[in-house]
């Protein structure tokens, strides 16, 4: 079997499994509401997309020995990042930035309205969770996922197909309303509901275009830098404009059009605030190979 369908088996099983775990998950939270307030009013779509995650880092070591990666991380492409840290700062300054831009501009036009007050609690456990969540998503995606397509396949093609599979993972995800009655098979039943967005091909396409554009560019400061440091601090900065700017302004109507859609990701206005984002990340990376080549 070649890496391509090892690497499908690998998410199939992920489902699975994440399905299987979502149910005790769940239960586990709830009965540890008493100690962490946080967890008592957890709803189940939520616990799901953890368990998923859960098992795709359980089943990530497992792949890695099926696919033979003897050598680490320079079998997968990824080299010693001498300017970690500067790479680190710079994306998630571009990405932050880009997203400050792009909220002030909806403000500006009346998109979104300031709040009056802000929760500088929830602010700053945004922080966190976007470091989390940027560690574990580049080292699957871009730093095993890309490396392991690389291995069968030209750098290019690798970073097409894994910044199509990012986009389309992004879409698998159960409704937002509570279940009622978790049982056991309450994960396995969760599985088919993830596709209900897949129903409404507008919002598909132009969600599934930006998180593309986001996958790519993500994937090229992965490829010119043989590292993971800047994919993380961009997709670190994206996460907490994206976060934080749900905390500190809210939608002034439900309309979308071809520039706005109903959220953040759709529409030709982000997706033209991430092409920006993308031209600013080549050039650094252009300027700092001819400065390294001068």
């Amino acid at each position: 079997m070649k890496d391509i369908g090892k690497i499908a088996v690998f998410l199939l099983a992920s489902v699975l499994l994440g399905a299987l775990i979502a149910p005790e998950l769940y239960w586990a939270c709830r009965g540890l509401g008493g100690l962490l307030p946080f967890l008592r009013n957890v709803e189940f779509p939520r616990v799901y997309d953890r368990a998923v995650l859960i098992a795709v880092l359980a089943l990530l070591w497992p792949l890695i020995r099926w696919l033979n990666v003897a050598a680490g991380f320079r079998e997968l492409g990824l080299e010693r990042d001498r300017r970690g840290w500067p790479h680190l700062f710079l994306g998630a300054g571009i990405a932050l930035g880009s997203m400050v831009l792009f909220g002030a501009f909806l403000i500006a036009f009346h998109r979104y309205n300031a709040r009056f007050e802000i929760s500088w609690l929830k602010l700053a456990a945004v922080l966190p969770t976007a470091a989390t969540v940027a560690v574990i998503e580049e080292f699957l995606f871009r730093g095993a996922l890309q490396g392991l397509m690389e291995r069968s396949n030209p750098a290019v093609r690798a970073l097409l197909f894994v910044a199509a599979l990012y986009s389309i993972v992004h879409f698998l995800k159960p409704p937002a309303e509570a279940a009622a009655g978790i049982t056991w098979l309450s994960g396995l039943e969760t599985i088919p509901k993830s596709f209900w967005q897949f129903r409404q091909p507008g919002f598909v396409l132009g969600g599934f275009t930006t998180l593309f554009i986001l996958g790519l560019i993500l994937g090229y400061a992965r490829l010119r830098t043989r590292a993971l440091w800047m994919p993380i601090g961009l997709h670190a900065g994206w996460v907490v404009g994206k976060l934080g700017f749900a905390l500190v302004a809210i939608r002034t109507s439900a309309d979308s059009d071809l520039w706005f859609g109903p959220d953040l990701l759709t529409g030709f206005g982000p997706v033209c605030f991430l092409l920006c984002s993308g031209l600013v990340v080549a050039f650094f990376l252009r300027s700092e190979r001819i400065r390294s080549h001068g």
